[in-house]
C-alpha cells in the first residue's frame, strides 16, 4: 500500500498539497519562471509580499551535480537567507544581486533523480 510507505508518490503528493495548503505564495502568489542549467531541470519563484518562495525539481532519472538557477530581476532582498521546507540536505544562501535576484545559485550540492524541494528565501 502506497499509504503505508512514507516513500511513496502517493504520500509525496500528500505532503505537497498540505504544504500548498499551508502557503499564501504556493496558493495565490506571483509565479517567476528561473532560468536553469542544464535544462533538465525545472525552477521557479512563488511570492507575497509576505512570503517568497523557490522551488526546484529534478524531473529525470540522473542526479544533477553541475547545474546553476538564475533570475535577473526577483522579489528577494538583500538579506534573504535560505531555509528549506521541503526536501532535504545541507543548503547555501543566495546572493542577491540589486534587481532581487540571483546568478548561477545552487542551494544544494546536487539534485537527486526525481526529487522536489521549496526554499523559503523570505527575509
Amino acid at each position: 500500500m502506497q499509504n503505508a510507505d512514507p516513500d511513496s508518490l502517493f504520500n509525496h503528493y500528500r505532503s505537497l498539497i498540505q504544504l500548498r495548503n499551508q502557503s499564501d505564495a504556493l496558493r495565490v502568489g506571483d509565479w517567476i519562471p528561473v532560468k536553469t542549467k542544464p535544462n533538465k531541470i525545472v525552477a521557479f519563484v512563488r511570492h507575497t509580499d509576505n512570503e517568497k518562495l523557490l522551488v526546484i525539481i529534478n524531473p529525470s532519472e540522473d542526479t544533477i551535480d553541475e547545474y546553476g538557477l538564475n533570475l535577473d530581476s526577483g522579489p528577494f532582498e538583500s538579506q534573504a537567507g535560505a531555509k528549506l521546507i521541503f526536501g532535504d540536505g545541507p543548503i547555501v544562501d543566495p546572493t542577491i544581486n540589486e534587481n532581487g535576484g540571483f546568478s548561477d545559485y545552487r542551494p544544494l550540492e546536487s539534485l537527486p533523480p526525481q526529487s522536489t524541494f521549496i526554499f523559503d528565501l523570505t527575509p
